[in-house]
């Protein structure tokens, strides 16, 4: 028997992280963590059916708190957060949003930056460029092929074959898409090497 709250469960989340954030003023932390419980709240009001079932009072408020994820995660930047965390829900949100690919990757790339090993990173990536979402065949394999170009030894090969493993997910990419297969046999065992499990 499922239990049902008096008052849904991401309205009480909301009011204790915005209660953290009035006490914390000057953090952009509780704005992160903020920003990521609308986007998880936003969904719950889409739901996980096709876009026509959804209802009217359900997109209002997917955009709605989209919109303020949004709004969160770029004041969270502007108080000079350093957390690749931030730029993973700012892919979140492009995909959302449907925000050209430019933004997308330039949030991957600076993301990159502050912490090429932080992988929910290209999560995120991954999901915004699968076709369903915003990309076209072949747009994983590539930003997959350029994160190893970009990335020295095996932090490279580790970060593609996360990527191929987050693909992985929505299909039989790894047979049925053009990965470069020199690229995943090594990416394979750096990610074999550096993870014991």
């Amino acid at each position: 028997m499922a239990v049902r709250f008096p008052i849904p469960i991401w309205a009480v989340k909301t009011k204790k992280l915005n209660a953290w954030r009035d006490a914390a003023a000057d953090s952009p932390v509780p704005l992160v963590a903020l920003a990521r419980t609308h986007i998880h709240w936003a969904w719950e009001a889409r739901g996980s059916g096709f876009a026509f079932t959804v209802s009217e009072d359900g997109w209002e408020q997917f955009h709605q708190r989209i919109d303020q994820a949004h709004r969160l995660l770029e004041e969270s930047l502007e108080k000079g957060v350093m957390d690749a965390e931030v730029y993973a829900r700012l892919i979140d949100v492009a995909k959302a949003k449907g925000l050209p690919s430019e933004t997308a990757r330039g949030w991957a790339e600076d993301g990159r930056k502050v912490d090429p090993t932080y992988y929910p990173l290209y999560q995120a990536m991954t999901e915004y460029l699968l076709p369903r979402w915003q990309g076209e065949p072949g747009d994983i394999e590539r930003f997959a092929a350029d994160l190893a170009e970009a990335m020295p030894g095996d932090d490279g090969l580790v970060a593609f074959g996360w990527v191929a493993f987050f693909a992985q997910n929505y299909g039989d990419h790894l047979i049925e898409g053009q990965f470069d297969r020199d690229l995943l046999g090594k990416s394979a065992v750096a990610l074999a090497e550096r993870f014991d499990d």
